[in-house]
């Protein structure tokens, strides 16, 4: 008989949310965030199990309990900047699908060290390196201003 598995909310990678987007942000794969989370926090479970629970956790098409609502899109906000990041970010999209995606998800939401691997995988140029990387902080710096409104 098959073990009943916990709701995302009582995982004990529920802590652990945060440093799981912020690794798949980075690209990491599923096995090499199971064996980073073994490393650094002793949970021992296999590549499935975190990508059950990460696709669990931030679903949106699944309802929560009450009270236990996330941040981010459900959220009232009157800064479109916040509500363009955290849709995206919310998101179930796979943003490395195509090179204009990975391209806005990368200037809104940071490269996390993955810019690199985008422009090899869409064949693009040294130039081209070079100017998304600047575009980053350049948009940042848009957001700024803006919120000095």
């Amino acid at each position: 008989m098959k073990k009943p598995r916990p709701v995302a909310y009582q995982s004990p990678l529920g802590p652990h949310l945060e440093q799981i987007q912020s690794w798949r942000r980075a690209r990491k794969t599923w096995r090499e965030i199971a064996e980073l989370i073994r490393q650094e926090h002793g949970i021992n479970l296999t590549l499935q199990a975190v990508q059950s629970f990460f696709k669990s956790a931030t679903s949106t098409k699944r309802g929560v309990p009450l009270g236990f609502e996330m941040n981010g899109i459900q959220e009232t906000t009157e800064d479109p900047l916040e509500m363009i990041h955290n849709a995206i970010i919310q998101s179930e999209r796979d943003w490395d699908e195509d090179e204009c995606s990975a391209i806005i998800f990368g200037i809104v939401c940071g490269w996390h060290g993955a810019l690199p691997e985008v422009v090899e995988k869409f064949g693009s140029s040294e130039e081209d390196l070079s100017r998304l990387t600047r575009l980053r902080p350049r948009f940042t710096q848009l957001c700024s201003i803006a919120g000095d409104d």
